[in-house]
């Protein structure tokens, strides 16, 4: 299998590029704008490639990204579209514009590629949609810890501040998230669930190196304890009510308990790689024996949980 190919830039063609690697010319098919962008005859290019082996026939194809390239090799998966077809969507339409396309069922969008009808774009969409949703949901949710939201998530699912400034807004009227959570579509759904993740995962790496007093208002809370209705509720695995918190330890296990309330698989394997849990739990000992051994059977039963999510 050849993952990519690296040389001079020989030829270019309606269809096809040549590239000279070693002094033999590899002919590798490509879409219009992946000809057109590839660069000027000359250059060192690099082109991810796909190996297509027949009875009648040995192709090889070629895209400046990977994301293209995943594209090619799902399209491939759609029964009735050929390399052909892959190659032409490619040109019309971005790999993000493509994926949202396909997660919000947009029928209209995939027609309006030239050779995609009203069938092949429901088929698309019937046999893709779970793939590439939960590509895209690991995708975005790395993206938006890592890069703050990324211009990419803010291309492919719009109005993020529109739907944050929403959600609370209807908080505030008493609307529970459940409910709220009814009323947006599926596109909105998956960026609220995205954004939920990614806060709480940035307040959980705030909590393992912000100063005591900047959180607490005070230097050192060791003489504090754990509230039982707030003990209880944790060691339920309930997402606990901030009107219970009395203390400033009852905080600490607010944010322990961020885990029972996370939406994704890959936000459990983020902290734990991270291990956010372990960095706050050693930053914090209690003077007060019960209040210590309440702390260590809440962290226990917190790494136990996230184990068992990360399976």
């Amino acid at each position: 299998m050849i993952a990519y190919i690296k040389g001079k830039l020989e030829m270019k063609m309606t269809e096809y590029v040549v590239i000279d690697v070693g002094g033999i010319g590899y002919k590798v098919f490509m879409s219009e704008l992946g000809i057109e962008n590839i660069g000027n005859i000359g250059d060192t290019v690099k082109v991810h490639t796909y190996y297509r082996v027949r009875e009648d026939d040995i192709s090889i194809f070629g895209f400046n990204t990977l994301e293209e390239l995943k594209m090619f090799e799902l399209l491939l998966g759609v029964s009735g579209v050929g390399a052909k077809t892959a190659l032409t969507m490619l040109a019309v339409c971005e790999p993000s514009e493509f994926a949202l396309a396909v997660i919000s069922e947009d029928v209209k969008a995939l027609t309006g590629i030239p050779g995609i009808g009203p069938k092949s774009a429901k088929r698309i969409i019937l046999e893709l949609k779970d793939k590439i949703k939960k590509e895209q949901e690991v995708k975005a949710i790395k993206d938006t810890i890592e890069n703050k939201a990324s211009s990419k998530i803010q291309i492919a699912i719009q109005n993020d501040e529109k739907v944050k400034e929403a959600i609370s807004a209807l908080q505030v009227l008493g609307y529970n998230r459940k409910e709220i959570e009814k009323g947006l579509n599926p596109k909105e759904l998956l960026h609220s669930k995205i954004i939920r993740d990614a806060d709480k995962i940035d307040i959980l790496y705030i909590m393992t190196f912000e100063e005591k007093r900047t959180v607490f208002n005070r230097d050192d809370i060791s003489d504090e304890k754990i509230t039982n209705e707030i003990y209880e509720e944790f060691m339920q695995m309930k997402l606990l009510d901030y009107e219970k918190i009395q203390t400033n330890v009852d905080r600490v296990i607010a944010h322990f308990a961020y885990i029972y309330d996370f939406n994704f698989n890959f936000s459990y394997e983020y902290v734990n790689n991270k291990q956010y849990l372990d960095k706050i739990y050693k930053r914090h000992t209690f003077t007060d024996n019960d209040t210590m051994k309440r702390y260590n059977l809440i962290y226990d039963t917190a790494k136990k949980y996230i184990k068992e999510k990360t399976k």
